[in-house]
């Protein structure tokens, strides 16, 4: 069982000095956010937990993350789950589900497609677009069956049945790449492209 481990020591120091009345932690249940959590219920604050996780996410696996969300839903004042199954997951460490709120987390579409259709205009453009012939699609996230993957390879598959023109482009990392990879290999597939992670700039210019 490997993971990545990220101590930060300065998380109640820096919380002391500041003194809040409510602690907002974002991120999940690392130990940053178990020593803000740890700072809200020595000094009396109020604690909300705010964060993107599931129930097929391999947690109920390892009694030590069981024991870690039970905490940090269960004594937590209030939960924000960023979607539904997110709220399911709140709820089922033992959250109260009246306090567990959904708020969405929105991409700001607008300025995206502003500059793609900018960079549309510019004398790069025809280079980039000539490497992908056709119809293109494109799929932004991380590499992970929780993100529908499994899903986008049967549309895919559905697509070129009728459309064999289309490519499409997969822009993101996670530890999925390399049975994704064997998949598509496996299918023949010879228009699906691995970008890897994409700093903004570059991928909306494979969005354009």
């Amino acid at each position: 069982w490997a993971f990545p481990l990220a101590v930060n020591f300065g998380v109640i120091p820096t919380l002391y000095r500041a003194n809040p009345d409510i602690v907002i932690s974002t991120g999940g249940f690392s130990l940053a956010n178990i020593a803000s959590f740890a700072y809200s219920k020595l000094w009396r604050k109020k604690f909300v937990n705010w964060c993107e996780f599931t129930l097929e996410d391999g947690s109920r696996k390892f009694w030590l993350k069981r024991l870690i969300r039970n905490l940090l839903s269960r004594y937590a004042d209030g939960c924000i789950a960023s979607s539904s199954p997110s709220k399911e997951a709140f709820k089922h460490f033992g959250a109260n589900p009246d306090k567990v709120k959904i708020i969405l987390l929105p991409v700001e579409v607008a300025s995206f497609h502003g500059r793609a259709m900018a960079y549309r205009e510019s004398a790069d453009y025809p280079v980039k677009r000539r490497q992908y012939p056709g119809r293109v699609m494109i799929a932004v996230g991380r590499l992970d069956d929780a993100k529908g993957y499994p899903e986008l390879f049967k549309i895919f598959d559905r697509v070129i049945s009728t459309r064999p023109d289309v490519t499409l482009l997969i822009a993101g990392s996670g530890p999925k790449r390399q049975e994704y990879e064997n998949h598509v290999r496996q299918k023949g597939w010879t228009r699906v492209h691995f970008l890897g992670f994409l700093e903004q700039d570059e991928l909306i210019k494979h969005m354009a």
